[in-house]
């Protein structure tokens, strides 16, 4: 990548763009964990911006770092990760820092007023002239799904399917691109919603209840099922003498991080299943949810 793609790139994320050849390089990603004289560096650049306590540059990323890493992303509006990624690195090797060997003390070179001036009428015309490029992406996979996902179930509010039940108990509305496919196993039958080609999708297992599951609470799972995690709990489909539960919880089906729906209705319990990441896809079935008689 060149000179001008670089710092229009910096430039619309609001790191500060490099002016001439930095005098610090780093030549890796940074975090938590990490060691070396990168790190230093980087501790270092942190203490001067007065963002990490004096002496803290002890070639070891821990949560001082870390959390002195986000400060400075926020001040230059960059993603606050605590990671030193590419924007990172072009803001922290933009900034004139040099260093002095026997010291390792980090000293911001002076700038003329009309260094500072050329470098701005560089900048416009770079602005004006040069064709942007788009940023790389440093988006982890599970937001690229969410933000995939989203836009399935947004679009799937002007587009969808509706599953009903063979039984006639149930139906619901899911996206259009997925497919459906029911199973049964002895007492229990169950449901799977997926879009193979993009690896979402929910589970549904329906099962015989009892009268005691008709109020599901956190208090309830809890006792019945001590060693099951449950956080972010939320009463759904509440009616008289009954309420369901949506929560996340450690399913090991998904990686130990799942959200999940439990309601009792006509004698049958319902769970509904999937990752913590396709919560979305979840909410929008519950939302289009219908109890037949």
């Amino acid at each position: 990548m060149n000179f001008a793609n670089t710092l229009l790139q910096s430039c619309s994320k609001g790191a500060p763009p490099p002016l001439s050849a930095p005098s610090v390089s780093f030549t890796r990603t940074l975090k938590r964990r990490d060691s070396g004289d990168d790190v230093t560096r980087l501790q270092t650049i942190l203490i001067f911006e007065r963002l990490l306590p004096s002496n803290s540059n002890l070639r070891y990323f821990g949560p001082l770092t870390e959390q002195a890493v986000k400060a400075y992303q926020a001040k230059y509006q960059i993603e606050q990760t605590g990671i030193v990624g590419p924007l990172t690195m072009v803001g922290l090797e933009g900034r004139w820092y040099t260093f002095d060997v026997e010291t390792n003390v980090g000293v911001k070179k002076k700038i003329v007023a009309i260094l500072v001036a050329v470098s701005f009428i560089v900048v416009v015309a770079l602005l004006l002239f040069v064709k942007k490029e788009t940023p790389p992406s440093i988006q982890s996979d599970s937001e690229k799904k969410n933000l995939e996902l989203e836009s399935i179930v947004e679009a799937s509010k002007e587009i969808s399917k509706t599953y009903t039940d063979t039984r006639g108990r149930f139906s619901f509305k899911y996206p259009e691109s997925f497919l459906v496919n029911q199973f049964e196993e002895s007492d229990t039958e169950i449901i799977v919603i997926q879009d193979t080609k993009k690896s979402i999708g929910l589970q549904i297992t329906i099962s015989r209840g009892t009268d005691g599951m008709r109020v599901i609470t956190p208090e309830l799972l809890a006792a019945d099922i001590p060693d099951m995690k449950i956080t972010d709990a939320k009463i759904i489909m509440k009616r008289e003498n009954a309420q369901g539960l949506m929560f996340t919880s450690d399913n090991p089906a998904y990686g130990g991080d799942s959200r999940e729906a439990w309601f009792y209705t006509n004698e049958f319990l319902y769970q509904l299943s999937t990752y913590s990441s396709e919560r979305l896809l979840l909410e929008h079935i519950l939302a289009t949810w219908s109890i037949d008689s």
